[in-house]
């Protein structure tokens, strides 16, 4: 995933771009673009590569573990202050699974949601 981040600036968030707000990250708070629309600076803008299915991440983001990862890498003085840098965020280590299996999964966790 590719971060789009302007300093102070509003946001360009296109369809199925993943976006998250750093400073509640690391309690879910991450969605996907509907439609192309701008974001507030206080959000992160992820654009998902070509070979990533934006459900998946979506769904993957809200899992315990990654909610555990996501608050390791949040930077704050207390919990209320955590936030997750774009910077950050990049330095979780991950293994994807392939195209089709996060394709299944993603239908799957959705149709349960």
């Amino acid at each position: 995933m590719a971060a789009d981040a302007a300093d102070g600036q509003n946001l360009r968030a296109q369809r199925g771009d993943v976006v998250y707000n750093m400073m509640r990250m690391w309690q879910g708070a991450v969605g996907l673009a509907p439609e192309e629309c701008m974001v507030s600076p206080a959000y992160v803008v992820l654009s998902p590569k070509k070979d990533t299915s934006p459900q998946f991440f979506d769904q993957w983001f809200r899992t315990k573990r990654m909610l555990y990862l996501l608050g390791a890498y949040s930077h704050g003085i207390t919990s209320d202050r955590l936030r997750l840098y774009a910077d950050d965020f990049a330095r979780i280590p991950v293994r994807l699974p392939t195209l089709p299996e996060q394709q299944k999964i993603a239908a799957f966790l959705e149709a349960v949601d």
